[in-house]
């Protein structure tokens, strides 16, 4: 019954089965990534001036990666048939610094839950936990797209995550 109303919605509503979605791009390291298109659309990377710069068909999920961009700002995706860009991003060189050393400037919890902001932007869920006495200590690093991934969520993390160590910290 309700697939049938949904689809009684979607004939009666001119243009509600094809309503356009929003494209969210993001800029990193040499690449742009984007989501937010349909399967299989086709996508043109612009720079500040309007010029192709490449162009990709969005994967099964809706999404794609541009990469070996030419770092700098303005940069836009938009469908090929047309249709609204994203927001303007801006793609960052392979350097080992970021091009402002405002980002190490960020508090981050002494313990406990928080979140870190990366120099491409985003910001990761994190959950600090130092061992008592002076350092350094050994990292170890477990990442996982479930439970504590958001501060305000659940505390248990998921039981498959990976683990990597070896690094050194001196915090």
């Amino acid at each position: 019954m309700l697939a049938a109303v949904a689809i009684a919605w979607a004939a009666a509503v001119p243009g509600a089965a094809t309503a356009a979605t929003q494209l969210v791009a993001g800029g990193s390291a040499r690449q742009v990534y984007v989501t937010g298109a349909r399967p299989g659309q086709k996508l043109v990377l612009v720079d500040r001036n309007g010029r192709t710069v490449g162009a990709l068909a969005a994967g099964s999920l809706g999404g794609q990666v541009f990469r070996g961009v030419t770092p700098g700002s303005g940069y836009r995706v938009r469908p090929a048939a047309g249709g609204a860009a994203s927001l303007p991003v801006t793609v960052l060189p392979h350097r080992s610094a970021p091009p402002s050393t405002k980002i190490y400037e960020q508090r981050i919890p002494r313990s406990g839950y928080g979140y870190l902001t990366t120099r491409d932007v985003t910001r990761l869920a994190i959950d600090v936990r130092l061992p008592g006495g002076p350092g350094p200590y050994p990292t170890l690093v477990e990442y996982s797209g479930y439970g504590y991934a958001d501060p305000a969520g659940r505390r248990a993390g998921s039981a498959r995550s990976r683990r990597c160590s070896g690094s050194r910290s001196s915090t």
